[in-house]
């Protein structure tokens, strides 16, 4: 049996303990860890902006490299500081919880952790500290020391790591737009938008073929844009002004282009993209049709939206209610669940999405195997207005052909 990892070790002591017993002040009997001589000095003078532009990291492995060693940097830096502070005291922890246990009053009025612990459990937790103390600080400095020895080592690895994997994110995001942009080549997209138009207004002849192909092209030229941005920290991008920090990535309407984070998963990369996308393809609702919005706003189920996706307080059940129902971010949902659809292989193209399809989704749903895009398009689509929305809107879905193995 391997020996159990410094992790593992403080993730018995916490589960006997509780993170309250994780006391950051300095021990008297605690060892106190070396100093950090990792010199990252000269590297951490490197200036750099939050945002590039794709073609940006593509073409010049300068910028590439430069970013990659920053985020190096900062990992690594990171790393150290946690480990510098990490120690806790156990000194100190078992000082407060004698005193605890020599005024605690067993009546089972106290609030506090101790309220449902006899004596004996918290003298064993104690006997637990004392057991762990020795041996934690000793592979933690242990551990420490190897980071000090193999900064340069570790440094190189990192930069080279994140060098891969902004690469890797570029090719995950296009294929988001590029799943996107062929389902509005398809015949069968094109025939639905077509029939969509020409009950937007009362035109014929000339006149409707123009809107209609300048409304095409407009969407085609939207999702053949591969100019999207990766962003360092999203949620304080220049050119978004309604950020917070639960943004993930947002398609803005001044410059008509996509911001994604620099660092998330490759499944998740892709639904951001389709996500976007959708937003860049309609320009929120400028170019969405009439008959889909009306469509979007009667199959909103604003119940289930205020029992399941927001807080309860008045400002967050107002707030939810706006941002879910604009018929914008109901259409960017259907994207995403339509990819869903295609990559766990529900529905193939063609299909009319059926009953049996939404069985199939409700059983993806509770196993927790479709992304957060779809739970929330399922969860504010009235269940008998879902076959509606999945079959009347210009939306159908093109084979997937890639890998489908993309975690």
């Amino acid at each position: 049996m391997e020996k159990p990892s410094l992790g593992k070790k403080i993730r018995k002591v916490v589960g006997i303990a509780g993170l309250s017993a994780l006391s950051m002040l300095p021990g008297e009997k605690s060892q106190k860890p070396p100093e950090n001589n990792i010199d990252f000095s000269k590297k951490e003078k490197i200036e750099l902006k939050k945002e590039w532009s794709r073609n940006e990291l593509e073409s010049n492995k300068e910028i590439l490299e430069k970013l990659a060693s920053v985020l190096a940097i900062e990992s690594l830096s990171k790393r150290i500081r946690e480990m510098q502070n990490f120690i806790p005291s156990f000194d100190e922890q078992i000082k407060q919880d004698i005193k605890k246990l020599e005024e605690r009053k067993f009546k089972g009025e106290s609030k506090d952790d101790y309220s449902n612990m006899s004596n004996q459990d918290i003298l064993s937790r104690i006997n637990s500290y004392k057991e762990y103390k020795e041996i934690i600080q000793e592979d933690y400095l242990t551990e420490y020391k190897k980071l000090q020895k193999e900064n340069k080592m570790l440094y190189t690895k990192e930069v080279q790591k994140n060098v891969n994997n902004i690469k890797k994110l570029i090719v995950y995001y296009d294929i988001g737009r590029e799943w996107l942009l062929n389902n509005i080549k398809d015949p069968e997209y094109q025939k639905r938008f077509i029939q969509e138009r020409r009950e937007d207004y009362d035109l014929s002849g000339e006149i409707l073929r123009n809107y209609i192909e300048r409304g095409y092209k407009e969407r085609l030229e939207n999702a053949s844009d591969k100019e999207f941005v990766l962003s360092k920290d999203i949620s304080t991008s220049s050119v978004y002004h309604g950020g917070g920090s639960n943004l993930e990535a947002f398609y803005d309407k001044t410059d008509k282009k996509t911001y994604y984070p620099l660092q998330t998963d490759s499944l998740k990369a892709i639904e951001f993209a389709i996500h976007e996308y959708a937003h860049k393809v309609t320009e929120y609702n400028d170019l969405m049709t009439i008959k889909s919005m009306q469509l979007f706003s009667e199959a909103l189920d604003s119940l289930s939206l205020v029992a399941n996706l927001i807080d309860q307080s008045d400002k967050g059940v107002f707030n939810a209610l706006m941002y879910f129902s604009n018929p914008a971010e109901m259409y960017a949902r259907k994207k995403v669940f339509e990819w869903d659809l295609e990559r766990l292989g529900v529905k193939k193209y063609g299909e009319r999405f059926t009953t049996e399809h939404y069985t199939k989704v409700i059983k993806l749903l509770r196993e927790e195997k479709m992304s957060q895009g779809s739970l929330e398009f399922i969860t504010i689509i009235k269940p008998k207005m879902l076959l509606r929305v999945m079959n009347e809107i210009a939306d159908s879905s093109s084979a997937q052909k890639q890998d489908q193995n993309l975690a």
